[in-house]
């Protein structure tokens, strides 16, 4: 009998057992999220980028004549270089082509006007950096690359205008001009992502009136502070001249023009904004460049 009635209790304690371990092993609930918004108002969306401030209609009858970027004169002081850009275009047309003298910023900025292959590592190298960067690509581009293109907006980069076609913008009229400068920005809202107020000139050429009627349009032209040849892609430096020549020509303020299509800064991208780093510079975006209303 006595056997019979430890049985029992021992079962009894037994599936009292189970049962507390069976409680503890079910996660209480979560507490609900708190909220930093008042109750009954709208949370607050991010603030948008900068846009730049509107200007009156340019004339028609503006100078025209195509120039070439002529460039700058380098140094070996890592110095701001000589620019040989009228100042009064520049100042006149809110063009971008350095950033301050007085801060160790730099403008990373890329040219893509086809896919080589090597965008992708660009890419990586940017990720692993955390560093973010400029794009101008051709529709062309857009069109055949949708992928890369919504990879480079989810990253974080500025997307902006190369052109449509990549014509020199003063052989064109103004209506074409209009229709080379939209329509990429028509392909940008077909992809879903945002497009940005740049605009590079296809091959750096530029006039009085492509200035002023691409700034009416609401774009800023930006040029560049420092570049080699690498668009060849069957004449390619390799990735030491690369990398050698960025960090050999870095100055505050600079605007690098770089291109997506060489093999040599792909090779050398993870090399170059590692030094870069190390060297003190900081890494700016080109919405610094927007003018005040």
């Amino acid at each position: 009998m006595k056997k019979g009635k430890l049985f029992a209790l021992a079962c009894l304690g037994l599936c009292f057992l189970l049962i507390i371990s069976a409680c503890q092993s079910i996660a209480p609930f979560d507490d609900p999220p708190v909220s930093n918004h008042p109750p009954g108002e709208p949370p607050v969306a991010p603030p948008k980028p900068p846009i730049p401030p509107p200007v009156p209609k340019p004339s028609a009858n503006l100078d025209n004549t195509l120039r070439p970027f002529d460039g700058f004169r380098r140094n070996n002081q890592n110095l701001q270089p000589e620019i040989y850009m009228p100042r009064q275009y520049i100042e006149a047309y809110d063009c971008v082509v350095l950033g301050s003298p007085l801060q160790k910023r730099i403008y990373l900025t890329f040219d893509a006007g086809y896919e080589a292959g090597f965008t992708g590592k660009i890419l990586d190298a940017l990720q692993a950096e955390c560093v973010t960067a400029a794009f101008f690509l051709t529709g062309d581009y857009i069109k055949k690359n949708p992928t890369l293109v919504q990879r480079m907006h989810r990253e974080g980069h500025v997307l902006a205008n190369h052109s449509m076609t990549h014509p020199h913008l003063s052989q064109v009229d103004l209506s074409t001009l209009e229709w080379e400068v939209s329509q990429v920005e028509i392909l940008y809202q077909q992809l879903g992502v945002d497009s940005s107020p740049f605009l590079r000139p296809p091959y750096g050429s530029y006039s009085q009136r492509t200035l002023a009627w691409t700034r009416y349009m609401g774009y800023i032209n930006v040029f560049w502070s420092m570049a080699y040849k690498d668009w060849d892609e069957k004449n390619q430096p390799g990735a030491d001249y690369a990398y050698n020549h960025v960090i050999t020509n870095l100055h505050p303020g600079a605007v690098i023009l770089l291109h997506t299509n060489s093999g040599s800064n792909a090779e050398a991208m993870a090399r170059i904004l590692a030094e870069v780093k190390a060297k003190g510079y900081e890494f700016g975006s080109l919405y610094e460049f927007i003018p005040a209303d």
